[in-house]
C-alpha cells in the first residue's frame, strides 16, 4: 500500500469530482436495485391480488418502476461523463507531475537509458493508474454501501435476516477483494515486470536483427523471445482464472441469500415482500461482480507505481540548488574545466578561453576531440567533472525547473541534432521568444536563407511542418533550426556544426548573412574544420 500512498495523496485535489463520481456510481446500483426489487414485488402483489380478487392501486409502484428504470440509465451515463473526465485529468495530472521530474534530470541520468523506452515506460504505468480509482477504490466504497442497503431492505421481512444479509454480503465483499489482491499480488507484479522485459528485448533485438541473422542465432533468440511471451501469458492466465473463481463465488453467495431471504418471507408470510428483497440482493450482485477482475490486477498496479515512484526518486536526485553568484562581466569563461568518463578517461582535459562580451570563439577539432562535450557544458546539459563554466557572471547550473525559468531566455543552442515541433514555422520560430512578431521572424528566415522557400508556401509562416519535421527536406530542417537559433533576446549563443547538411553554396551565403546577424552577441561556434564555422573573432583548436 505504501506504494500507491503518493499517487493516492494526489486524489484529494479532486476531492469533491471523485465524490461526486461515487455518488453516481452509487445511485445507479440503487437505482438497479430498486428497479429490480419492486418489479419482482409488482408481479408478485398485482398476481396475488388477482388470485384473490381484492383492489390494488397500479399507479404507484408504475410510476415507482420507470422512475427508476429512467434514474438507471441517467445516473449510468452520468457516472460514466464524470469519472472518467476525472480520471482523464487525474491521469493529466500524473503526466505532468512525473515528465516535469524526467525533464529536470541531469544530461548524464536521462542518458543512462534510452528516452525512448523510459517514456513509453511511464506512460503505460500511468495508464495502469487509471486503475486506482475508477476500477479500485470506488466499487470497493460502492459495492460495501449497497450491502448495507440491501441489509437494511431486509429489515421489511425480520431483524435476523438483516443481519445475516450484512454479514454474508460484506464477508463476500472482502473475500473477493482482499483474496483477489494477495493471492494475484505475486503473478500480476511478475506479469507487468516481465512485460515490460520482453518489450525491452523485442526492440533490442530488432535493432540487432542484421548481426543476429548474421551470426545464425536470429532464429535461436526467437525461440528465447517467445518462450519469455508464454512465460508471461501463464502468468496472465493465473489472475484470469482467479478473478473467475471470485466471480462465481460471489454469484454463488448472492443467490444462494436470495434463495435464503425468499425462503424466510414466505414463511413469514411476506410473499411480496419476500421478492422484492431477494430480488435486491441480487441487485446488490451487480456491484460486487465489479471486483474480482480489477483486484486481481492489484500486483500490477502496485508494481506501476512502485516503477514510477522509482523513477521520481531518480529525477530527484538530479534537482540541484541554483549555483552562486561569481564575481565577473558579462563574458561566457571555462576555467580550466575537464571531464572524466566512469572509467577514468577525459572527454575534455584543462580547458579554458573566454569569449568576452560581444566576442565570437571558434573551437575547432577532429572527431572525438570532444567538441560535442565542450557544447554539452556551455548549454549546461552536461557538469565537468572540474573547473567552471560561467556565463554572464554565474557558473552554468544543469539543466533543471529554476534554471530553465531564470536563465533559458540567457542561451540560443543550435546543436548537432535538433528537434521541431509538429506546429507551423512560427512556431517553431518562437519557441524561446514567445513575443516575436512576424518581422523578427522574417528576419531570422532571411538570415538562414530560408524567407524565399517559405513565401513560396500558400500559408507563409502559418505552414505546417508535420510530425518532426518531417515536410521539410533535410536542409530546409536544419536552416529552420538555425533560424530559430538567430531570433532576438538572447545575448548568448551556441552553434555546434551549424551547416550540418546544408548544401555549400546556401553555406556561403548564410556565412555572409552570419556576420551581420550575430552583431552584439556573445558566442562559441563548434566545426570540425574552419571551413564550417561562421564569422568568428578567433579559433581555438582541441
Amino acid at each position: 500500500m505504501r506504494e500507491l500512498w503518493p499517487w493516492l495523496r494526489t486524489l484529494d485535489r479532486y476531492r469533491w469530482r471523485l465524490a461526486g463520481g461515487a455518488v453516481l456510481l452509487l445511485l445507479t446500483v440503487l437505482s438497479g436495485i430498486g428497479l429490480l426489487g419492486l418489479s419482482g414485488w409488482f408481479l408478485t402483489a398485482t398476481a396475488m391480488a388477482g388470485a384473490a380478487g381484492t383492489m390494488l392501486n397500479i399507479y404507484l409502484p408504475g410510476g415507482g418502476i420507470r422512475f427508476f428504470a429512467l434514474s438507471r440509465t441517467v445516473t449510468r451515463y452520468l457516472e460514466r461523463l464524470a469519472n472518467h473526465d476525472t480520471v482523464l485529468r487525474l491521469l493529466a495530472d500524473f503526466r505532468v507531475r512525473l515528465f516535469d521530474r524526467f525533464a529536470r534530470q541531469s544530461h548524464e541520468q536521462r542518458n543512462q537509458e534510452r528516452t525512448m523506452n523510459r517514456l513509453n515506460r511511464m506512460t503505460r504505468d500511468l495508464d495502469a493508474l487509471d486503475n486506482l480509482f475508477l476500477r479500485l477504490i470506488a466499487p470497493l466504497g460502492v459495492a460495501v454501501l449497497a450491502s448495507l442497503v440491501v441489509s437494511v431492505l431486509s429489515l421489511l421481512i425480520d431483524r435476523r435476516l438483516a443481519v445475516e444479509v450484512g454479514v454474508v454480503l460484506l464477508s463476500t465483499t472482502a473475500v473477493v477483494s482482499v483474496g483477489c489482491a494477495l493471492l494475484s499480488r505475486r503473478q500480476a507484479r511478475r506479469e507487468s515486470t516481465g512485460r515490460e522485459a520482453l518489450r525491452a528485448e523485442l526492440v533490442a533485438s530488432l535493432d540487432g536483427m542484421a548481426e543476429l541473422q548474421a551470426a545464425g542465432l536470429l532464429t535461436a533468440d526467437q525461440e528465447r523471445l517467445l518462450e519469455q511471451d508464454r512465460r508471461i501469458r501463464r502468468d496472465q492466465a493465473g489472475p484470469a482464472r482467479l478473478a473467475a473463481l471470485a466471480q462465481s463465488l460471489a454469484t454463488i453467495a448472492v443467490q444462494g441469500l436470495a434463495v435464503w431471504a425468499l425462503v424466510r418471507g414466505l414463511a413469514a408470510d411476506q410473499t411480496a415482500i419476500a421478492v422484492l428483497v431477494a430480488l435486491g440482493i441480487l441487485g446488490a450482485g451487480e456491484a460486487l461482480a465489479a471486483l474480482p477482475p480489477a483486484f486481481s490486477r492489484w500486483g500490477a498496479t502496485v508494481a506501476s507505481a512502485a516503477r514510477l515512484n522509482n523513477t521520481e526518486a531518480e529525477s530527484a536526485e538530479g534537482l540541484r540548488p541554483s549555483p552562486p553568484e561569481w564575481p565577473g562581466n558579462d563574458a561566457l569563461i571555462l576555467d580550466n574545466v575537464s571531464v572524466r568518463t566512469p572509467d577514468g578517461l577525459y572527454r575534455v582535459r584543462d580547458l579554458s578561453l573566454t569569449a568576452q562580451p560581444g566576442e565570437w570563439v571558434g573551437i575547432v577539432g577532429p572527431s572525438g576531440s570532444g567538441k560535442s562535450t565542450v557544447a554539452s557544458l556551455i548549454a549546461g546539459l552536461m557538469q565537468p567533472t572540474e573547473g567552471h563554466v560561467l556565463r554572464n557572471g554565474r557558473i552554468v547550473p544543469p539543466v533543471h525547473d529554476g534554471y530553465l525559468v531564470d536563465q533559458a531566455a540567457q542561451l540560443a543552442c543550435l546543436m548537432q541534432e535538433t528537434e521541431l515541433i509538429s506546429g507551423t514555422v512560427r512556431d517553431n520560430l518562437c519557441l524561446g521568444a514567445p513575443n516575436a512578431t512576424d518581422a523578427a521572424c522574417w528576419s531570422a528566415l532571411e538570415t538562414a536563407e530560408l524567407a524565399s522557400t517559405v513565401r513560396l508556401w500558400q500559408d507563409g509562416l502559418q505552414s505546417r511542418v508535420g510530425p518532426a519535421g518531417r515536410q521539410l527536406s533535410g536542409g530546409e530542417a536544419r536552416r529552420l533550426a538555425l533560424a530559430r537559433t538567430l531570433m532576438p533576446g538572447s545575448p548568448f549563443v551556441l552553434l555546434d556544426e551549424p551547416f550540418t547538411g546544408i548544401d555549400r553554396p546556401t553555406v556561403g551565403q548564410i556565412r555572409a548573412n552570419l556576420r551581420r546577424a550575430l552583431q552584439g552577441t556573445t558566442g562559441i561556434a563548434l566545426a570540425h574544420d574552419e571551413a564550417a564555422l561562421p564569422p568568428v573573432d578567433r579559433v581555438v583548436r582541441l
